[in-house]
C-alpha cells in the first residue's frame, strides 16, 4: 500500500523523481527537472516543513539533500498510514 500510492504520486508530480527502498523504510528523490534529474534540496526542505505542519515528520538523507526517508514506525496502524500517505499527497502534489 504505501509504496504503490507513494509511485502513484511520482507518477502525479513533476518534481518526485524516484520512490526507491525495500519493505517499509523508502526514499523519495525530489529533482528540479525528471529528465536532467537536477536535485531540488529546496524543494525538498518544503516538503519536510510542510508534512511537519501537517502532522508528518520525514527526515532528509543523501549527498545533494534532496532525498526524503520514509520509515514509518512498526507500531502504525492502517488508519494512520492512509493518513499520513494523503499528507504527504497534499504536500507533495502542491508544489
Amino acid at each position: 500500500m504505501l509504496r504503490r500510492r507513494l509511485l502513484e504520486m511520482r507518477e502525479r508530480s513533476p518534481y518526485l523523481g524516484d520512490v526507491r527502498g525495500r519493505g517499509m523504510v523508502l526514499g523519495l528523490e525530489f529533482v528540479k527537472d525528471k529528465e536532467t534529474k537536477e536535485p531540488a534540496p529546496d524543494l525538498t526542505r518544503r516538503v519536510i516543513d510542510e508534512s511537519a505542519q501537517n502532522g508528518v515528520l520525514v527526515g532528509k538523507v543523501g549527498i545533494f539533500g534532496n532525498v526524503i526517508r520514509v520509515g514509518p514506525p512498526l507500531v502504525m496502524n492502517e488508519d494512520e498510514a492512509l493518513e499520513s500517505l494523503d499528507i504527504m499527497e497534499k504536500v507533495i502534489l502542491g508544489l
